[in-house]
């Protein structure tokens, strides 16, 4: 595609978009700016509706608690609710069952009958929204009643219960089905303004039917109603759809604030909706409008913004085209021409021609004018080319013919020296091995001497130690010398007690055959008694003492036998282990003899290990000193012989780098020959006029 082409659609397809998504921006821009805002007032309209329709709500509750405190506060009131606790005790009710009390007053429902006060309370009752209303006693049995109450006992009951105990009750909402509403119980207990005790309750049903008349009087658009907090409508202008599920009930949370959304109903499509709680809490009213309806304002604002936007798109895709053509006509053609001309003159054709222009022409005009002048000095500059691309032909030829020369004198010195570079490289490499094992001998002879002087310490160390026990054992030798001593003397000892109870024992056996000698007589004595008759009893009573004591005697003996026996078992052990000892003594004495001659000798040679020691670690300090000059010197050598290889080294690489540099140079004629042959080659493909002088 030809370039002013590709100019024109390049210039196209980056303006038609351009301008396509800044009208999008624009427009979406003014749709926040206009639109949006006015969506946001209508759906904050919504949540105002809901936040009036809970304020309505609030003051009906708190209207409707008032008047039903202000009726239990009037002077009749508490007179009729005390007067019935006083003839409920008179009459004995209190202690009557409630089927009992149910059955008697099965006709009244009440105690009194004051036709004032009943005609007072139907008056109110009628004047407000309470469906009846119903006084009891302390007791919980009805007073007096504007209405028809159930049942006559309402002690019973969860609102009474509640009133009497806390002050007031408000019961959940219920249907009336009397008045085809919803409704729901309040109470408050009747106090005694002079004693402060409680005398009855008050009950009054509150009909809503009044509060969703007071809710239908926003937009005819507008839906709204009074739920619970189980999500049951209590108050709304469709009284079929009365304590049933609001459809709203799963969308709103239950939350202390007015909050405001969109919602879709199953079957009636999308809606603006808001929640706001009333009565503490306890409800909520909800209002809701078709989304259309809420946001017609919005979506009219955005319609005529997306006409003027479209309005606005097709006029400026109209100047865009207007805008094209003209540079169709002023740059892309004549870019055209100059393109053709750049053609031919790259081709090598410098014959071509360009008519002289008009003054006051354009830019591009003036590009055809400036291609002219080139093309004009183009000639001029190829003519001087060729010429001198010929003599640089001549020229590096020659330069190429001496830099061979060159090179190939480098070429030898860099052989000579790299020779010697590897000649210098292997003595350097004996003499840094030679200095290396001069470097392991002075390390080995450090090792030996510290070996050698460790050897000197331990040795000294060895001999102070040996010396130390062999004193220790003798005076252990001598220890156990004078503990033999006293074993052999413990052991005659042992042996003079094992005699001594030897005789013991003979004096034992001697008492033993006394005593029995003894019994023997008594026994004698004791018949000789009894044949003596009564003269013999005293000898008798004699004969019977002394055979008593020969048998203690005889006890006392064989005690006394067993006793000595076991002292000299015990003596005779005590003897055998004092021999065994003595013994043992002996053998230990001999024993310590023996390692006290033995470390003695070791003490000896610890002393001759020592001073051969002393000998190696001197011998061993001078071979360390020998060894460290024989280093040095080496280390030297090797220094030197690395300082050659170094300046060898150096020639070498000046030479190879002289002799690249010949390489080069001889490379850089060789390029400049090859280069002014292709320049002249080059040149030659352009065709010139004859008066190539010209600028014409």
């Amino acid at each position: 595609m030809p370039t002013a082409s590709r100019l024109r659609n390049t210039i196209l397809g980056v303006s038609i978009p351009t301008t396509v998504v800044s009208v999008a921006v624009g427009a979406w821009l003014a749709m926040q700016l206009t639109a949006v805002p006015v969506e946001q007032a209508a759906l904050e309209g919504v949540r105002q509706v809901s936040i009036r329709g809970a304020a309505d709500v609030t003051t009906f509750l708190d209207a409707a608690r008032r008047d039903l405190r202000r009726i239990a506060a009037a002077p009749s009131v508490v007179a009729a609710a005390r007067e019935a606790g006083v003839e409920a005790m008179r009459r004995g009710l209190t202690g009557l069952s409630t089927e009992v009390l149910e059955d008697r007053f099965a006709e009244s429902r009440a105690l009194l009958r004051d036709p004032v006060l009943q005609r007072y309370l139907a008056t109110v009752r009628d004047s407000s929204e309470f469906a009846e209303l119903t006084l009891t006693d302390r007791t919980g049995l009805n007073a007096l009643t504007a209405g028809q109450p159930v049942d006559f006992v309402q002690s019973d009951e969860e609102w009474w219960q509640q009133a009497l105990a806390t002050g007031s009750y408000v019961g959940p909402p219920q249907f009336d089905e009397t008045a085809g509403t919803a409704a729901l119980d309040l109470a408050v207990r009747v106090d005694d303004p002079e004693t402060g005790r409680p005398v009855g309750v008050l009950r009054g049903p509150l009909r809503l039917a009044r509060l969703a008349e007071r809710l239908s009087a926003e937009s005819e658009a507008t839906i709204t109603e009074v739920v619970d907090s189980a999500g049951r409508v209590v108050a709304t202008r469709d009284s079929t759809r009365l304590l049933r599920i609001s459809p709203l009930a799963e969308w709103f949370d239950r939350s202390e604030t007015a909050v405001a959304g969109r919602f879709t109903i199953a079957g009636t499509g999308r809606w603006v909706v808001a929640a706001a709680p009333a009565a503490g809490g306890n409800w909520w009213v909800l209002a809701r409008e078709p989304e259309p309806a809420t946001f017609r304002t919005a979506n009219g604002i955005r319609r005529v913004i997306t006409i003027s936007a479209g309005v606005l798109l097709v006029a400026l895709l109209g100047v865009l085209g207007v805008v094209t053509g003209w540079l169709d006509r002023r740059v892309t053609g004549p870019v055209r021409d100059a393109v053709e001309v750049a053609t031919r003159v790259a081709a090598g054709d410098l014959t071509v021609e360009i008519p002289r222009l008009t003054a006051g022409a354009g830019e591009a005009d003036a590009l055809l004018v400036s291609f002219r002048t080139m093309v004009a000095e183009l000639r001029i500059l190829v003519s001087g080319i060729r010429a001198s691309a010929e003599e640089l032909a001549a020229m590096a030829q020659q330069i190429s013919a001496s830099t061979e020369e060159m090179s190939a004198s480098t070429e030898e010195m860099a052989a000579t020296s790299q020779r010697l570079t590897d000649q210098a490289t292997e003595q350097a490499g004996q003499v840094r091995s030679a200095a290396g094992d001069a470097e392991r001998i002075l390390a080995i002879a450090t090792q030996l001497a510290d070996g050698a002087r460790l050897a000197a310490e331990r040795s000294g160390a060895l001999r102070e130690t040996a010396e130390g026990n062999r004193v220790q054992l003798v005076a252990g030798s001598e220890q156990l010398a004078r503990l033999a001593a006293e074993v052999e003397k413990g052991t005659s000892e042992a042996t003079l007690l094992a005699g001594l109870s030897t005789e013991i024992q003979q004096f034992v056996t001697q008492t033993r055959v006394i005593a029995t000698r003894t019994n023997m007589l008594a026994l004698n004595a004791a018949i000789e008694a009894a044949r003596a008759g009564a003269e013999g009893q005293g000898f008798a009573v004699v004969a019977d003492e002394v055979r008593k004591l020969a048998s203690q005697a005889a006890q006392a003996a064989q005690t006394t036998s067993d006793t000595v026996g076991r002292v000299v078992q015990g003596m005779t052990a005590t003897r055998d282990r004092l021999a065994r000892l003595a013994r043992e003594s002996a053998a230990v004495r001999g024993i310590a003899d023996g390692a006290a001659r033995g470390l003695e000798e070791v003490t000896q040679q610890a002393v001759e290990g020592n001073a051969w020691a002393d000998e190696i670690s001197s011998a061993a300090g001078e071979a360390k000193l020998l060894v460290q000059e024989i280093t040095e010197r080496l280390q030297g050598i090797a220094s030197g012989t690395e300082s050659a290889v170094a300046a060898i080294e150096q020639i070498a690489a000046a030479a190879e780098e002289q002799s690249a540099s010949t390489e080069e140079v001889a490379s850089s004629a060789a390029h400049l020959a090859e280069a002014s042959e292709r320049l002249n080659a080059g040149v030659s493909r352009f065709r010139l006029l004859e008066s190539s002088g010209s600028g014409d």
